[in-house]
């Protein structure tokens, strides 16, 4: 495991939501001591789909509109603050308020794309 803030649950949770999403190869096994909360993984595959999203795979109408499906039941206060962004998205389409978003939310999921950018690059850096 890498240095995080993440506690060992949460960089399980990260590391299966990077193998289901396929950024991780699967080649790359890890043993969990503990196992990842609903809410973790929920987390997990928000911040996989943001760090898809800043690499331009994906576009923000996508990205908010899965990350309100994945957040629904595990957070209510990040599936308001998602389906705020959208309705302000829908109000008022423009690069400002993807920037602004996007901002918000790379900030609330620092340390998940920190970990991310960590393990990508420590798996490029093996091949």
């Amino acid at each position: 495991m890498t240095s995080t803030f993440l506690n060992e649950s949460e960089q399980v949770a990260l590391q299966q939501a990077l193998y289901s999403s396929e950024l991780l190869p699967c080649n790359i096994k890890v043993t969990p001591t503990s196992l990842s909360t609903h809410r973790q993984d929920a987390y997990s595959l928000i911040a996989v789909m943001l760090f898809c999203c800043n690499l331009g795979k994906t576009k923000w109408p996508c990205f908010l509109k899965t990350a309100i499906a994945v957040a629904t039941d595990e957070c209510q206060w990040l599936t308001c603050e998602l389906i705020r962004c959208q309705q302000e998205y829908t109000a008022q389409h423009s690069d400002a308020v993807i920037v602004e978003q996007s901002a918000l939310f790379n900030g609330i999921f620092s340390e998940e794309l920190a970990y991310i950018d960590e393990v990508l690059a420590v798996e490029t850096q093996a091949d």
